[in-house]
């Protein structure tokens, strides 16, 4: 049942009926009016014509809580009275009204429509709660209507705010008001009837009453609602202007706390920098010790196993000396003596403090590395080398700049005219860091040699001994030069047979030299 009544409230709610004007004008009467969500903007009183387009054949305009009454009272009396009484043109209009969903004692919309000889020209729509009055029709008569009927409309809801101007203003009718009913002319009846029908204030006139109490009866009514309505905006203006100090005083407390956090955080952040910059500093310090300490380290290590080879060299030689027999033979046979006296010497000539092999290798190190090629006192020249990078060469390398060939490491060039010579420096040697050996050697083992595979065979025995010492090092390997000579074609064969051994050991690279003598590089067979 009562989805049944809401069904038929909302169809009578969604029907227009055809209806006359309330005289009272309270059906129409809002306390304010509702937003028209999702429609365009109109000004207030006045057409424009580009705000909707050609093809709509439609303009509006909006209008106030108080006003929309006088407009609503002139278009009825326009079109509706009016046009009855005169009845031309075959022209005919009907009012029809909406009543409320929520209250069916008010109405949302009105309707106004126009027909000529049975058709529609033109419709006038009044909504009641969003204070719009729309105007559609054909786009002749709709701009016709804008240039004529708009401004008499308009003319029409000020008529009587004017009429009181002109009352007031005007001497002769003042006069008129003041006098007798007696005197009065037909005409003067007629304009006072007129004036009484266009006064808004409803009066209950008495008998007794002359027209200049009435007229003064209506100035001080009007008056009176001038000053209460004056007093209403006062207080509603006053509100809003203390109610915008507070908010204003709020919003400079809101920027006041801003700007505190603010220059709190910047102080945060300068802080914050500069412990950052300090702490960089530290860092930066800190890695300047540990890279001295690195050194200072790597340094003793390097002195620690200098020292523990030469206390190996002096036990050696301690351990060789042999035993002086006692100059005093008389004590031999004395029977008396019970401990046997033995001379050891007490001179070395081979002193442990004094190193001059590393101030020669500080001064020249060439001639430090040239006492590394002497084989023949091994347990007297076991040298250390430090360098990440040593070369073992022959004479072809005297003019090598080391400085120029390594410049991101330290290197060592070690001087070998034969592999034998290479093979007993390797074993001579201690190597502390070496991450890199180059050997390039055999232009005179090339003379000496019995025949190709013992050559290749010493070559192999080299880089077996690197290997043996270095395990983890990278070799390289220089193959024979080409020669101009009757050797030339020994060198082929010599280099195949060393690739072939060498091509499965580990970190052993093999270089070639095809870019010399190119029209005279040896067959391998």
């Amino acid at each position: 049942m009562k989805t049944a009544k809401k069904g038929e409230k909302m169809a009578n709610y969604a029907s227009m009926k055809p209806m006359t004007l309330d005289d009272t004008l309270t059906r129409y009467q809002v306390d304010q009016f509702k937003s028209a969500k999702g429609s365009k903007q109109v000004p207030f009183e006045k057409l424009d014509f580009s705000i909707y387009k050609p093809s709509a054949n439609m303009v509006a305009y909006t209008t106030s809580e108080e006003r929309i009454l006088l407009w609503i009272k002139a278009l009825y009396q326009r079109y509706i009275i009016d046009l009855q009484k005169t009845n031309g043109a075959n022209m005919w209009s009907r009012w029809e009204e909406q009543e409320s969903y929520n209250d069916t004692s008010k109405c949302d919309k009105v309707i106004l429509y126009f027909e000529h000889n049975s058709s529609s020209i033109i419709s006038i729509t009044i909504y009641t709660s969003t204070g719009r009055i729309h105007i559609q029709g054909q786009d002749r008569v709709l701009k016709e209507w804008g240039n004529i009927e708009f401004p008499a409309l308009l003319a029409t809801t000020y008529s009587n705010l004017l009429d009181f101007l002109k009352l007031i203003t005007t001497p002769s009718t003042i006069s008129n008001l003041t006098s007798t009913p007696e005197e009065k002319t037909s005409k003067d009846m007629k304009n006072e009837k007129k004036n009484e029908e266009k006064t808004t204030p409803q009066i209950i006139q008495s008998p007794d009453t002359t027209p200049r109490e009435r007229f003064f009866y209506v100035v001080k009514s009007n008056l009176a609602t001038l000053e209460s309505d004056f007093v209403e905006l006062k207080q509603d203006l006053l509100k809003k202007i203390e109610d915008a100090f507070d908010l204003i005083k709020s919003k400079d407390e809101e920027i006041t706390e801003l700007k505190e956090k603010l220059n709190s955080e910047e102080s945060k952040q300068n802080a914050m920098q500069q412990t950052i910059s300090d702490l960089t500093l530290m860092l930066h310090d800190q890695k300047d010790e540990t890279s001295k300490l690195k050194t200072s380290v790597k340094k003793s290590q390097s002195e620690f196993v200098e020292l523990k080879i030469k206390i190996n060299t002096l036990s050696s030689n301690t351990h060789n000396v042999p035993e002086q027999p006692s100059k005093n033979t008389d004590s031999q046979h004395n029977k008396t003596s019970t401990s046997e006296t033995t001379n050891i010497p007490t001179s070395n000539k081979y002193s442990v403090l004094d190193d001059e092999s590393s101030e020669k290798k500080e001064n020249n190190p060439r001639e430090n590395e040239g006492t590394l090629n002497t084989p023949n006192n091994e347990q007297f020249h076991t040298k250390i080398c430090s360098s990440e990078t040593v070369i073992l060469c022959d004479s072809n390398g005297q003019m090598i700049d080391t400085k120029l060939l390594c410049p991101d490491t330290t290197c060592t060039y070690i001087r070998c005219p034969t592999f034998p010579t290479a093979n007993e420096i390797i074993k001579q040697t201690h190597f502390v860091g070496t991450k890199t050996v180059i050997l390039h050697s055999g232009t005179n083992d090339l003379e000496t040699a019995s025949d190709d595979e013992s050559l290749s065979s010493s070559i192999v025995n080299v880089v077996e001994a690197i290997i043996q010492k270095l395990p983890n090092c990278k070799i390289i390997v220089s193959s024979l030069l080409p020669w101009l000579d009757k050797l030339h074609h020994n060198i082929g064969i010599v280099n195949q047979l060393v690739k072939d051994k060498l091509q499965h050991k580990k970190n052993v690279h093999l270089i070639t030299h095809n870019n010399l003598f190119p029209l005279r590089q040896p067959s391998s067979r």
